[in-house]
């Protein structure tokens, strides 16, 4: 009977989200989600479509902005630029290779691009944000927290107990404060400057800081260091550059550094993490888990 009762809430949910869409896309855009919709239902089966359109629900709009508006054009192009004699790679090494974003939308970066494009970058930063309702572990759901960290942090007033480096809009600070709202010290979100200004409203207990995470981070001896889901956006040099930053800025004996990402398996990868691999090799600058990397001879 819970089960039933479970499809039932789902069905409306898919029912509202295609009302939205119906109502938000125009007609031609409505039809390619269609198309779209069943291969994912007949890929992944009915009760995980149904699972993930319900987490998709409250951010459709910036889902169909970034995947229609955004992708469709780098997909569409990458067999014509396969078959050019150069080649794509996600790090270009020489004047030959191009990343399949640049060879779309020009000598640019996605994030270089998202400055000049507001739109996309607004839709960017509320899609990230809306991807921590998907039901994922979140990092406070894997660390020992009450009985781990906390335990060992400083409790005065001006320590910083968490700092979330390129954490978006703040939302995993912000369900962190409400799972703990009694966690002593302070909870740091470090993005750029155009992030933070669509922050809102601002999450209490929550501070906006302002930052480069290429250059020398400002918060020294913070408890707790996060980089979630964003190292996968850069290269293994560029990396390491942003590692050294956060070491250097650590306690030794004290501060602690979680990493949260994606690993892509060689063998045996699911349909969504094989999808998520070239969408990695389509959007950013440099390199996801493993790299596809192709020249013609």
């Amino acid at each position: 009977m819970k089960e039933r009762d479970h499809i039932k809430d789902l069905l409306e949910q898919v029912q509202s989200a295609g009302r939205e869409y119906h109502e938000s896309i125009p007609g031609s855009r409505s039809r390619l989600l269609r198309l779209l919709a069943r291969t994912r239902r007949e890929i992944e089966g009915s009760a995980a479509y149904l699972w993930r359109v319900r987490m998709e629900v409250n951010y459709s709009r910036n889902s169909v902005n970034l995947k229609v508006d955004l992708m469709f054009p780098i997909g569409g192009n990458l067999v014509r630029q396969l078959r050019g004699p150069g080649g794509l790679s996600q790090f270009p090494d020489g004047p030959e290779n191009v990343t399949p974003f640049r060879a779309t939308y020009g000598p640019m970066s996605m994030f270089e691009y998202f400055e000049q494009d507001l739109e996309h970058k607004s839709a960017f930063d509320s899609y990230m944000a809306g991807r921590a309702s998907w039901g994922r572990r979140q990092w406070f759901d894997i660390v020992d927290i009450e009985q781990g960290v906390m335990l060992g942090c400083r409790k005065d007033r001006d320590a910083v107990f968490a700092v979330h480096v390129g954490g978006g809009k703040g939302l995993d600070l912000t369900n962190f404060r409400n799972r703990y709202p009694d966690c002593p010290g302070r909870c740091v979100l470090q993005e750029l400057p155009k992030t933070l200004e669509s922050v809102q409203p601002v999450p209490e207990s929550v501070e906006l800081m302002p930052h480069d995470f290429f250059t020398a981070q400002p918060i020294q001896g913070a408890c707790l260091n996060l980089l979630n889901a964003m190292l996968h956006d850069w290269s293994e040099g560029r990396c390491r550059k942003i590692l050294h930053r956060t070491a250097q800025a650590m306690e030794p004996g004290y501060s602690r550094l979680f990493i949260q990402e994606m690993i892509s398996k060689e063998m045996g990868e699911s349909f969504r993490g094989a999808a998520l691999d070239i969408l990695m090799f389509m959007v950013p600058e440099e390199q996801s888990g493993h790299c596809l990397h192709t020249r013609n001879s």
